[in-house]
């Protein structure tokens, strides 16, 4: 190599990668891929800098090692995660598995100082792979929680009758005719009936035994638990049951809502990284 003191240019070109900020810093010591943490980006440039034919082209691959470490940054910021590690969990291996092999090829010596595209389209494929991991990891983290919400409702339908929510509806419905018709009854009973005027003495005896025989059948069905089976317990039990009914029915809407979203998570497209995993690992 000549002994000419170095240019300008080429000082320049050599403080940009001594000053420029390592890799190191960002926290990858528990990142799941192996070669995102061994790998030292600041020692393999200034080795390849050493090589008189690099030179002219140490800004372009610093600029580009700069590139992926604030791909990273961004990704661990806007996922709101303090090691890749935490992405391991929620995220399909075979995605991760796009990471390892393109930063592998970051890790080869040669490819970000060379003057063809190369360099330029895997670090901007390496750019699109962590944005697009990243609306990965948010629509999975959303579709896991959908899924505990759906299962904590549908854990709640095992407070009402039936077997599913439309049969516990149906139930309730029927309750809430048959008190209304016991309210009815036993007010009529008692003496005059408030809704129809009907005085119980103007039945007739065929009638009353009807009713009569239905309040029966009523108290036997509802067992006032030994309390009287009056016009009291008739409208309480039933202001409960439209209370129960209120709850299904919003139970219902609940979880109707959370199996949509549950179904728009899973039809989100994961074109991006299909793409890159066609290219990167399967091709």
């Amino acid at each position: 190599m000549s002994n000419q003191p170095e240019s300008e240019e080429d000082s320049i070109d050599r403080t940009d990668i001594e000053t420029a900020p390592s890799l190191q810093e960002t926290d990858l010591e528990d990142a799941p891929v192996k070669t995102l943490t061994e790998l030292d980006y600041q020692e393999s440039i200034q080795n390849i800098g050493n090589i008189d034919s690099q030179l002219d082209n140490l800004s372009d691959a610093t600029a580009y090692i700069q590139r992926v470490q604030s791909a990273i940054k961004d990704l661990k910021s806007e996922c709101g995660i303090t090691s890749l590690q935490e992405l391991d969990e929620s995220v399909e291996s075979r995605y991760v598995k796009i990471g390892e092999v393109l930063i592998e090829q970051v890790d080869d010596e040669e490819v970000l100082f060379k003057t063809s595209d190369e360099p330029e389209k895997l670090v901007t494929d390496i750019e699109d792979y962590f944005d697009a991991l990243e609306d990965e990891y948010e629509r999975q983290s959303a579709l896991k929680r959908a899924r505990e919400d759906l299962k904590e409702c549908r854990a709640e339908l095992e407070d009402h009758p039936g077997t599913d929510v439309n049969e516990a509806i149906s139930i309730y419905k029927d309750q809430q005719e048959k008190l209304e018709t016991a309210h009815h009854f036993l007010q009529l009973k008692d003496g005059e009936c408030s809704r129809c005027g009907v005085k119980w003495e103007n039945i007739s005896k065929n009638r009353r035994s009807e009713i009569e025989q239905k309040l029966e059948e009523l108290e036997e069905e509802f067992e006032p638990d030994g309390g009287k089976f009056d016009e009291n317990f008739a409208r309480e039990t039933k202001t409960s049951v439209d209370s129960s009914l209120d709850e299904l029915e919003d139970l219902q809407n609940k979880i109707r809502g959370l199996e949509d979203e549950i179904d728009r998570h899973e039809r989100q497209d994961t074109d991006t990284l299909d793409r890159l995993s066609t290219t990167y690992v399967e091709g």
